[in-house]
């Protein structure tokens, strides 16, 4: 039997309602299960990106057991500077009425503290999260389809980085996340250099930065993502050296998550032939700071599990 899909029920302080359930910090072997979940529930994540959510904040990681038996997963990824990140809210088994995962977020959620707290909703997700007192800023939408044959040339450069890049890259990174690096500098470094991601810097005639882009194998296909850029010049001429790469390492399909208010991402990912698959909606509760629009030099999401 359903429960009431009411306020009183939803709130994120009230007691548990699911009997035996246990939830406790998740280690690194751990998490690998809940990378089987996302793919097995149809979010491609990208492999691997797992390991880099439990790096950041090795405390945010959570698995809901009941006995022996894994059963939920959450992670709460905080900021220093007051943020906090919701994602990898996932069920192993059927859960009538969401108690299961309800649960498993109240007892994690305290991992936040005060901070405000965003979570990246799927259109599945989205009323369980306003019941629990979230509120919609802004959508993202999904975008696949089959990697782009010939790419077109470009007058900015797209090169593989270099160490000096590095700071540039992850400075860019933390403007267009969070507007400080507290919290993201190492992560944007271990995204963009591990040993299955293909990295490219956009730069000018003057050797300028102006942005990056990051391809990484995914479930299914590949993704590109984060993919920043000063301007629709310099985006389009990463998407498709990109995509020019993915074509080169046998991929089919491409992914990207741009988000709906960025409309020069949107036309590139349209006009390249990709479909719109699925969306998101940024949503945000309580906290002291300030919940912020898309950065416009986002043209592609980094993740749902960190913002």
């Amino acid at each position: 039997m359903s429960p009431p899909q009411d306020q009183d029920y939803f709130a994120l302080r009230s007691p548990l309602h699911t009997p035996g359930l246990r939830v406790q910090q998740a280690g690194p072997d751990a998490w690998q299960i809940v990378e089987k979940w996302a793919a097995q529930a149809g979010h491609n994540p990208g492999t691997g990106d797992f390991h880099h959510v439990w790096n950041l904040d090795s405390d945010g990681c959570f698995i809901g057991m009941l006995g022996d038996q894994p059963v939920s997963a959450i992670s709460v990824i905080n900021y220093n500077n007051g943020y906090t990140h919701l994602g990898s809210h996932l069920t192993a088994i059927k859960d009538p009425g969401a108690g299961i995962r309800l649960d498993t977020m109240r007892v994690a959620i305290q991992h936040a503290g005060d901070h405000t707290i965003g979570v990246d909703a799927t259109t599945q997700d989205f009323n369980f999260y306003q019941l629990a007192g979230f509120i919609p800023a802004w959508r993202t939408i999904r975008f696949t389809g089959p990697v782009p044959a010939e790419p077109p040339m470009h007058d900015h450069s797209c090169t593989n980085i270099t160490i000096p890049d590095m700071r540039e890259m992850a400075i860019l990174d933390a403007e267009c996340v969070l507007d400080t690096m507290a919290g993201r500098y190492q992560f944007a470094l271990a995204i963009a250099t591990a040993p299955d991601r293909h990295t490219l810097v956009a730069t000018d005639r003057t050797a300028r930065l102006r942005g990056y882009g990051v391809l990484r194998p995914a479930h299914h296909g590949y993704r590109i993502g984060p993919l920043y850029a000063q301007d629709p010049r310099a985006a389009t001429a990463l998407f498709d050296a990109l995509c020019e790469r993915a074509g080169r390492l046998g991929a089919k399909t491409i992914t990207i998550d741009i988000p709906e208010t960025n409309h020069d991402a949107r036309d590139l990912a349209e006009h390249r032939g990709l479909s719109h698959l699925g969306e998101a909606t940024r949503m945000y509760w309580s906290g002291r700071v300030e919940p912020r629009p898309a950065d416009t030099r986002i043209y592609g999401l980094t993740s749902f599990e960190t913002g």
